[in-house]
């Protein structure tokens, strides 16, 4: 029996279409919490995301694929390009040789390593920066850091979470400021506030947050067709970022 091409790529599109219908449940198992203010839809298409990106650096295993799929849940659905991150790029680069499993492993010690200490075990090195923005005047925090945003930007994110500030370093915090406000720009998001809310955000959720299928709400909040004039968007994702985070801050205190 001769078998097709076709009837091979079939077979292939199955086999991937039911590794990522087992995802899905996966995810809501393993990360509830990540993944709470994602529906299905959301989630699929994250999935099939995390299968396109993971093919960009060779990652075809279900393994490897699974794995990266997960980073994406964890660090943002760009880690790989993320300014604050940037040590991803150079292991997902320089395979020296590796075969697909032996990367993929390379890549899980270096990220299980970056969880341990940034966020710690249970993410209890979050804590502080969660409790500051569940219980802050937003609006007005973001205002006064706004008006000298190259002066006090680093400091409020250093406030926030000093652990992820000093494994990421200087030079990769100004990447961030840089495209913060070049995002919130493009966003047309008012200043002062513009600026270090779309900071606030990719320093917390990753630098692709804005497309993010875990987070719809940024996108919903900012899209042109969005009711309101720029300020109402601005206040608009403001007052969801802040109730995401106090969400999360009561989940975490309640274990």
């Amino acid at each position: 029996m001769i078998i097709r091409q076709e009837q091979i790529e079939a077979l292939e599109a199955a086999g991937k279409a039911r590794f990522e219908t087992e995802l899905l449940p996966h995810l809501k198992k393993s990360y509830p919490r990540s993944v709470a203010g994602a529906d299905d839809a959301h989630l699929n298409r994250l999935i099939s995301e995390g299968g396109r990106r993971a093919g960009k650096y060779g990652f075809q295993a279900r393994g490897p694929v699974r794995m990266f799929t997960e980073f994406m849940v964890l660090l943002g659905h760009e880690f790989d390009q993320d300014p604050l991150l940037y040590w991803v790029q150079d292991i997902l680069r320089d395979k020296e040789g590796l075969d697909e499993m032996e990367q993929a492993r390379r890549l899980h010690l270096h990220v299980s390593t970056y969880l341990g200490l940034v966020y710690g075990p249970a993410g209890e090195h979050v804590a502080k920066g969660l409790e500051h923005i569940a219980k802050a005047p937003l609006m007005e925090e973001l205002a006064a850091i706004g008006k000298a945003y190259e002066a006090k930007a680093i400091p409020w994110l250093q406030a926030l979470h000093s652990r992820k500030c000093v494994y990421a370093g200087s030079s990769a915090l100004q990447n961030l400021l840089q495209a913060a406000h070049l995002n919130a720009g493009k966003m047309g998001l008012p200043e002062p506030e513009g600026p270090p809310l779309v900071l606030g955000l990719m320093f917390a959720f990753g630098s692709g947050v804005m497309t993010d299928p875990l987070f719809p709400w940024v996108a919903a909040s900012v899209a042109p067709e969005a009711a309101g004039q720029p300020r109402a968007r601005l206040e608009r994702l403001a007052a969801r970022a802040q109730t995401y985070l106090r969400q999360a801050h009561e989940s975490r205190s309640k274990g």
